[in-house]
């Protein structure tokens, strides 16, 4: 009986920004979590993952317009790693607090940066 309800999800149930976006869950072997998932902003989907262990909060995605970003104030933000992989790192204070906190900063400075240089290419 208790199979049937394992996986009941009551419509009350308050969903994450991360859920609502499809970010997915896995445990790994040392104890700690891995969440992928896609930022997604303005016709952008990239890919990107997160390591969390304990608090600790690791922030990944995949190819970025780096383009767009380096020019913005948010450039030196993002360090590219192997394999197409880049490092989202925070200010100093201003590390999020969670995974949805740290998804929406990402979206955010990425749509910024989009539509910063498109507003610059514009006026051309």
């Amino acid at each position: 009986m208790a199979r049937i309800f394992s996986n009941y999800r009551s419509k009350n149930t308050p969903r994450t920004y991360n859920q609502d976006m499809g970010w997915k869950r896995q445990g790994t072997a040392t104890g700690s979590y891995l969440h992928r998932g896609y930022y997604r902003t303005r016709g952008l989907r990239l890919p990107g993952y997160i390591q969390q262990t304990g608090r600790r909060l690791t922030f990944f995605i995949k190819d970025p317009p780096l383009g767009f970003v380096r020019s913005s104030r948010w450039g030196g933000c993002f360090h590219v790693q192997t394999n197409g992989w880049t490092l989202v790192t925070f200010k100093p204070g201003e590390n999020p607090e969670d995974i949805d906190s740290g998804i929406f900063a990402i979206s955010r400075v990425l749509r910024e940066s989009i539509e910063k240089k498109l507003a610059t290419t514009r006026r051309r």
